[in-house]
C-alpha cells in the first residue's frame, strides 16, 4: 500500500528593509508604491512509502523516498498602497503588488531506501527535483495598521516555487506576518 506523508514546512525568520514613495510631495496623498527588500527562507519535508509484492507472493519489496526541498531568498517587494486615516495617528492600508526573489541557497534531497525480504536495505542519495529555479516571481497582497513609526501587516504571497519542471508544479502559498518601525 503506498502511503504519503508531509511534514509542515517551516519558514524561518524574514527580515527587510522598505521604502515608501508617495504620489504628492506633502506625503497627504493616499496612495503610494511601496518597495522592500527581504530576506526570507522557507523548508518542506516530505515522504513516501511503497510496498509491493513481486514473483507469486514469494518476495516483497518496499521503497521509501524522504524528500527535504527549500531556499533561502533575498527577495524585492513592489507594491501600489492605498492608505486612509482610521482614527487620529492610526491608518489602514491595503497593498498588492509583485515579488522577485534570489536563491542565496537551496536544499535539494532526496534518500531512497529500497528494501527486499532476500536482500538488505539498498539507499541511493539524489536531488529531490532534476531542475530547480534559481529565482521565484510572486504575487502578493495583504493590509494593515500603522501607528505613529509603528506598523503591523498581514500579506499574502503565491510564487513559482522550486521546480522548473514543467509537468511538475511547486507553488509556494505562504503568509507573513511583518511589524515595522519607521526611522523617520
Amino acid at each position: 500500500k503506498d502511503q504519503i506523508a508531509a511534514e509542515k514546512s517551516v519558514d524561518d525568520f524574514a527580515a527587510g528593509a522598505y521604502f515608501n514613495f508617495f504620489f504628492a510631495s506633502d506625503k497627504s496623498s493616499k496612495w503610494s508604491i511601496a518597495n522592500e527588500i527581504m530576506y526570507t527562507s522557507y523548508e518542506f519535508k516530505g515522504t513516501y512509502q511503497e510496498g509491493q509484492v513481486l514473483e507469486d507472493d514469494l518476495e516483497s519489496e518496499a521503497i521509501s523516498a524522504s524528500t527535504r526541498l527549500g531556499s533561502s531568498n533575498i527577495a524585492t517587494y513592489s507594491s501600489l498602497r492605498f492608505t486612509f486615516p482610521v482614527y487620529k495617528e492610526v491608518s489602514m492600508f491595503f497593498n498588492a503588488g509583485i515579488s522577485i526573489g534570489f536563491s542565496l541557497s537551496q536544499i535539494n534531497e532526496q534518500e531512497v531506501l529500497v528494501e527486499s525480504f532476500f536482500s538488505p536495505g539498498i539507499v541511493e542519495e539524489r536531488p529531490a527535483l532534476e531542475r530547480i529555479r534559481t529565482n521565484e516571481r510572486a504575487l502578493t497582497f495583504g493590509g494593515g495598521f500603522a501607528y505613529r513609526r509603528y506598523s503591523f501587516e498581514a500579506r499574502f504571497h503565491n510564487g513559482t516555487g522550486l521546480s522548473d519542471t514543467g509537468n511538475l508544479a511547486s507553488p509556494t502559498n505562504r503568509t507573513f506576518v511583518l511589524i515595522g518601525y519607521r526611522l523617520k
